[in-house]
């Protein structure tokens, strides 16, 4: 027997995961393979798999071919994206997790992006622990 203290409903999200389709031939591609593509054209492959919320980071809306087979992920206005700094073809997957980064929300998406520049708005909660950090964002007034 048990007492049940807290329940939390738990969504389950059937998926299939996104394989990026072959890169143009203008276009800079990893030498480590293992590397994730943050966006481009990718192919759903066949496998269902059943996944949490807990493992979804943000949602974006891709635009899909007239087949329903490829899709296309690309920043949009109003979007918030990460920009990793001093990034190559020649980093290394175990080495993902080091990059600085900038986060940014997209003001234009035509040929040349136009981007605004945001960074964490300091916690107010007397409540909050010292190690957890903001989740709110805030236009960045003068750079660092």
């Amino acid at each position: 027997f048990t007492r049940v203290l807290h329940q939390k409903a738990v969504y389950k999200l059937h998926v299939r995961r996104l394989k990026p389709a072959c890169f143009p031939l203008d276009v800079i591609q990893y030498e480590d393979k293992k590397m994730p593509v943050g966006c481009g054209t990718y192919y759903a492959r066949n496998a269902l798999e059943i996944i949490t919320t807990d493992d979804v980071s943000h949602q974006v809306v891709p635009e899909t071919s007239i087949d329903g087979n490829e899709y296309t992920i690309l920043p949009k206005i109003g979007e918030v994206w990460v920009i990793y700094r001093f990034w190559s073809e020649y980093m290394e997957f175990r080495k993902v997790g080091v990059c600085s980064y900038d986060v940014v929300q997209v003001l234009d998406d035509t040929l040349g992006y136009k981007v605004l520049l945001l960074e964490r708005e300091p916690s107010c909660d007397d409540d909050d622990d010292d190690d957890e950090e903001s989740l709110l964002f805030r236009e960045v007034t003068e750079y660092k």
